[in-house]
């Protein structure tokens, strides 16, 4: 298996290929990324109960669209644990 089409296949970036982007855009397109991936997940299951996708597609979809949103909210917790950091911190 080559590394090029595994990093194309998860969608990694090399670092020669961003721009100079902000934190919230990055953010903002994970979080679409997350809802695209869930929007997939919920077509496999459409397709699967008329019997258009078999089984297999319809777990592999499932827990993609489950990791990434427990991804999700483990990024989420950790910005709130910064915030709470910083608000802590005394000036």
């Amino acid at each position: 298996m080559k590394i090029e089409g595994l990093e194309n296949q998860i969608g990694v970036v090399r670092p020669e290929t961003v721009k100079d982007r902000g934190f919230m855009d990055k953010l903002m397109e994970s979080l679409q990324k997350v809802d695209e991936t869930q929007a997939l997940a919920d077509k496999k299951f459409e397709q699967f109960l008329v019997g258009k996708a078999d089984s297999v597609d319809l777990i592999s979809s499932l827990n993609k669209a489950e990791l990434s949103f427990k991804m999700l909210v483990e990024v989420r917790d950790k910005l709130v644990s910064a915030l709470h950091e910083l608000l802590r911190m005394q000036v």
